[in-house]
Formats: structure tokens, C-alpha cells, sequence
């Protein structure tokens, strides 16, 4: 049995679903912590579309976000043959996405980056280097 729930990531809610072969998705829900309602009802409606058995890939209903975009960058990346792709796609979901995953990507501005790299700088625990290649692959 596939386990789909809601969770939150600071202040953001996120979704968790597995699709038809088993794979685990995360995804933002665009929803701050006290909509959890919003977010499951969110993550009822994907579910009922993999049980039907669409894809979900480029049908996703609303806005792209920041996640959505990256994933599809990533994953067109690590299909070229990248030798850096999935090292740049692990620095971006585990330091950016939760800052600006939810964010939909015509409203990111460069001030979202500078705080997200403020934040990175000054929470002390990544090298310097971390942080600089956090910033490139951005």
C-alpha cells in the first residue's frame, strides 16, 4: 500500500505521493502551514490522477514553481549524462527547494537568491564552497 500524506518543511507544506512503479514524488503545495486542508485536497486530486494512471509530468495543473522547474531540470541533466547533475540536483533540493520551492518561478527575483544565500552563509553549517556551488547551480 502507497502512503500519500502532507508535511510540513518550515513554513510550507509539501506532498508526498508515489506514483503506478512505486516511486516516491515530494513537491511543494504552494500552502503555508494552517492549510493543511487546501494542501490534502491538493494531494487527493494527484493521487486520484495516478490511480488513473496519467502522467504527471508536464500535465500538472497551476503554476510552475521553482520545484516543479527544477525537477524537470535536474532530470533532463542526469539524462544527458551530466557527471555533475545529480550532485547539483541534491544541493538543490536539499538547501534551496526549501526556501523557494514554493515560490512560482515568474515571481523569484534576485533578492529571493541574496536571502537564500544570506540564510546559507549565516546558519554556519555548510563550507563556504557548499554554499558557492549552491549559488552556481541556482
Amino acid at each position: 500500500m502507497r502512503k500519500n500524506f502532507v508535511y510540513k518543511r518550515g513554513t510550507k507544506l509539501w506532498l508526498c505521493w508515489h506514483d503506478l512503479n512505486g516511486t516516491r514524488h515530494q513537491e511543494a503545495s504552494g500552502f503555508e502551514v494552517g492549510d493543511e486542508k487546501k494542501a490534502r485536497e491538493v494531494l487527493r486530486k494527484v493521487a486520484s490522477r495516478v490511480d488513473a494512471g496519467a502522467d504527471l509530468g508536464e500535465a500538472e495543473e497551476g503554476p510552475v514553481t521553482v520545484a516543479r522547474y527544477e525537477r524537470k531540470w535536474s532530470d533532463d541533466r542526469e539524462q544527458q549524462g551530466l557527471l555533475t547533475a545529480h550532485d547539483e540536483a541534491v544541493r538543490l533540493r536539499k538547501h534551496a527547494m526549501p526556501a523557494l520551492g514554493a515560490l512560482k518561478l515568474e515571481d523569484v527575483r534576485p533578492r529571493h537568491i541574496r536571502d537564500l544565500i544570506r540564510d546559507l552563509r549565516s546558519a554556519g553549517t555548510l563550507a563556504a564552497r557548499t554554499v558557492r556551488h549552491v549559488y552556481g547551480a541556482l
